[in-house]
């Protein structure tokens, strides 16, 4: 018993086979593949060809030794495919909407195997403060706004799963009734990165989701001091979407919340601890090798 599934398994895996489309025609009604003669194609044969999403009958209208013209066999849509694309050809006259020949391309065709990457990102945002406390301060009306930068490399380790390490930049602006501050972090950055399955009606982009911590020195200056210390970010959440632009350059949309701590000393050695929640919105640019 377990020979006989095993052979319906084999036979129905080696009765697709995987072609290219060569060139298709202005009309939208036949298209070309590297497949002819001497593959058993004859003048007249109907076959069925399949993509990701859609399924065509088509027959051979032309055929030489080493290619063959098909017809799509409905008046009514044009040839579903592109020059260049990889579809799976089945020798039979029906559409395949109970089989799953695609499964099986998947196997073999590159773009469906996924291969764990490497990323640069560089990426600017600006942000705006939601809420602030201060140790020993009384609560006072303020407006927080900042700008950063931020680099990361980025390593894939699975195809929707990827960890990143970077660094980060910010220059924020306090202002009180009394005063205005100015606020400078630099900080070493780790996140854990959730992608989503690609969106093929939105330029192949892909959304994703975002957890990540941050530590390193925090300095504000004011007309009078300047006080310094060490600051945390715990947690940072995010999210947006990845749009490709070229073979290995990616175009990133991103919008998050920061949660930072602060301690500080002025010179006088006394600490001023400080907690904020930051909403930041911005892009970059990611490099793959």
């Amino acid at each position: 018993m377990k020979f006989y599934l095993l052979f319906l398994f084999l036979s129905s895996a080696y009765s697709y086979e995987l072609i290219k489309i060569q060139s298709v025609s202005r009309s939208g009604q036949t298209f070309v593949t590297r497949h002819g003669k001497k593959d058993g194609v004859i003048l007249g044969k109907r076959g069925t060809f399949t993509s990701d999403n859609v399924s065509v009958v088509a027959r051979a209208i032309t055929v030489s030794r080493d290619f063959t013209q098909w017809e799509v066999q409905n008046q009514i849509i044009d040839t579903p495919f592109e020059k260049g694309d990889f579809i799976t050809y089945y020798d039979a006259k029906e559409y395949l909407w109970t089989l799953t020949p695609e499964n099986l391309k998947r196997k073999y065709i590159k773009k469906y195997i996924h291969e764990n990457k490497n990323y640069i990102g560089l990426h600017s945002s600006l942000s705006r403060g939601l809420s602030q406390s201060v140790t020993g301060s009384e609560a006072t009306d303020s407006e927080r706004g900042s700008i950063l930068f931020e680099l990361f490399y980025e390593r894939d380790f699975s195809r929707y799963i990827s960890g990143a390490i970077g660094f980060r930049y910010e220059r924020e602006v306090i202002n009180v009734p009394e005063a205005s501050l100015i606020t400078t972090r630099a900080m070493g950055l780790a996140d854990l990165r959730f992608y989503f399955p690609k969106l093929q009606s939105f330029f192949d982009s892909k959304a994703f989701l975002g957890i990540g911590v941050g530590y390193g020195d925090s300095g504000t200056s004011t007309s009078v001091q300047i006080i310094s210390g060490k600051v945390s970010l715990l947690p940072a959440l995010k999210g947006g979407l990845v749009i490709p632009m070229r073979k290995r350059f990616d175009f990133v949309v991103e919008v998050g919340l920061d949660s930072l701590q602060s301690l500080e000393l002025d010179a006088q050695g006394k600490k001023i601890e400080s907690t904020s929640s930051n909403f930041k919105y911005g892009g970059g640019i990611k490099y793959s090798f």
